[in-house]
């Protein structure tokens, strides 16, 4: 006799949203989607931050080493190499000069999404019972840890920095 697993608790299960007219269903739409840009930009920023951090340390650990592995052939002080490193430094610096933009721009459009689904619900409350022509309810974006995830894993073989108390980077370690 097979056996089946316990049924899922209905504190996983996403919420069930109502059906909505088309016309809410694209206003709901639109908000999701700047919110998702939002969030895949600020994600996409903080990656490269990280990337960068990390090349460059990498390159301050051991350049021989950092050009053995990522220029073979060259050199430590060969221009591939210090192209590469300085092209990660003006990278690290615009991002840096960039996120606190990008983390108030993510702010403003979760609170403008949150504003448009209360407005959403305001109007289906006043239509009444849902007809058969109205659509469902829109997929929400994926939550910016989802994405912070999704930008990291790409730079996940390659050392990562280790922080020690003060804040500053102490040494590389390879985590698999």
């Amino acid at each position: 006799m097979p056996t089946f697993s316990a049924p899922p608790s209905p504190a996983l299960a996403k919420t069930r949203r109502p059906a909505v007219p088309r016309q809410l269903a694209l206003q709901l739409r639109g908000s999701y989607e700047k919110l998702r840009e939002r969030r895949c930009a600020c994600a996409r920023g903080e990656a490269l931050i990280f990337h960068c951090q990390q090349q460059i340390l990498e390159y301050e650990a051991d350049p021989g080493q950092f050009a053995r592995t990522y220029f073979a052939g060259s050199a430590s002080n060969a221009f591939p190499v210090l192209a590469s490193l300085r092209r990660a430094r003006e990278t690290l610096a615009r991002y840096q000069g960039e996120i606190d933009g990008l983390q108030a721009e993510l702010a403003a459009a979760e609170a403008e999404c949150a504003r448009t689904e209360q407005v959403v619900m305001a109007r289906l409350a006043a239509l009444g019972a849902p007809r058969p022509n109205w659509c469902r309810w829109p997929e929400e974006p994926h939550a910016l840890e989802k994405m912070r995830k999704s930008h990291l894993s790409h730079y996940r073989l390659r050392p990562q920095p280790v922080v020690v108390a003060d804040g500053r980077f102490a040494e590389t370690a390879i985590r698999l």
